[in-house]
């Protein structure tokens, strides 16, 4: 649950204390990288976000379609060659998480996602997607009188 702090911070058209976007690229075939959407490196949780400057394009809300959303990060050579090693980013994921700059070991909201597509050209566009829960079954067992007879009464 985000802090009132972070709640006042991400409203503010102007505030003492900013809150910043990090950005872990996760792969089991390379280390992780990790980023902060800022023009200075920062440290959270013992873990060094190199700055670098990205956006993010949330998920749009069209139907008979899953959400999408995606990251357009300034290329950078060190990231470029992390992605051409894991030959297209299959099974890697992208975290995002909100901290404060006044307190960077604070986790003030994460995301987790899944990697669906990266185009390198003059900046490196990735497809972020999720598993989308409305197309899962939501009851496990189907109630017929074979199985549920107490209900069929």
């Amino acid at each position: 649950m985000p802090s009132p702090t972070f709640n006042y911070a991400i409203h503010a058209i102007s505030s003492t204390d900013s809150p910043l976007l990090l950005l872990e690229f996760n792969h089991s075939a390379i280390n992780q990288i990790r980023l902060v959407n800022d023009n200075q490196n920062i440290t959270s949780n013992n873990k060094v976000y190199s700055k670098s400057s990205f956006q993010i394009n949330l998920p749009n809300q069209g139907e008979k379609q899953n959400p999408t959303a995606s990251i357009a990060i300034d290329t950078q050579d060190v990231i470029a060659r992390a992605i051409q090693q894991v030959h297209g980013a299959i099974d890697a994921t992208v975290s995002l998480k909100y901290i404060m700059r006044s307190t960077p070991d604070i986790i003030e909201n994460s995301y987790t996602f899944n990697v669906g597509n990266i185009t390198l050209s003059t900046t490196i566009n990735i497809t972020l997607t999720f598993n989308n829960l409305l197309d899962l079954p939501f009851i496990k067992q189907n109630f017929r009188p074979e199985n549920a007879e107490a209900l069929f009464i």
